[in-house]
């Protein structure tokens, strides 16, 4: 029976071919498993983006501060440096906005005044000379005190509120039972917040009512 002999050169080529195979079988594998873990990450980073897209409980404090902020437009008038009518962003007192008319002038007199009471959109703040009455103009924000049709959101009672335009007994009844579980209302934005009530239903009121 013939038998193959290798040479010397067959050998040594056989030899190298064997470990070029070698080689090769080896950086497939690393392959597979490289591409075997990069599959196995996958679902992991797509989750990760996601979470992070959820927005947090922070930022939306924030966004709801932010649309609790309304424009009141107040007309002042007598005892202050420059009268007109101001745009301003509520809540604003009334000892702010009289800032922002440049202050009361020498003889001008607040001591009739509120400076800590909140400004209201659409009234006149009226700030009288020493020694002056200040006129009774409907609206303003001197006889607002004074105005016995108002009611204080914070002390209502439920009948007093079913009087408001807008407001019927459930919803006057929601917010007595609101104001005793999380307190008094800060800004009529505040009321938003009672069930039932929104921003069309403030408006028809809003008028009657102050909050103290």
């Amino acid at each position: 029976m013939f038998a193959f002999e290798w040479t010397p050169r067959e050998k040594w080529i056989a030899t190298i071919a064997g470990g070029l195979l070698i080689i090769l079988g080896i950086l497939f594998w690393a392959g597979q498993e490289e591409d075997i873990r990069s599959s196995q990450m996958q679902p992991y980073a797509s989750t990760k983006q996601t979470t992070k897209s959820v927005p947090t409980e922070g930022s939306l404090s924030k966004e709801n501060e932010k649309g609790a902020e309304h424009q009141v437009v107040i007309d002042v008038k007598g005892a202050v440096q420059r009268p007109g009518i101001y745009t301003m962003t509520a809540p604003v007192r009334i000892y702010q906005v009289i800032q922002q008319a440049g202050g009361v002038i020498p003889d001008g007199d607040t001591s009739s005044l509120n400076l800590a009471e909140q400004a209201v959109d659409g009234t006149v703040l009226y700030v009288p000379r020493k020694g002056e009455t200040p006129p009774d103009m409907a609206g303003s924000q001197n006889s607002s005190n004074k105005n016995s049709q108002k009611i204080n959101i914070n002390t209502a009672t439920a009948e007093e509120l079913d009087k408001l335009n807008g407001l019927g007994p459930s919803k006057a009844n929601a917010i007595v039972e609101y104001r005793k579980e999380h307190g008094k209302f800060r800004t009529m934005e505040d009321l938003t917040q009672v069930p039932g009530i929104g921003e069309k239903t403030i408006e028809q009121f809003r008028d009657q009512v102050e909050v103290k």
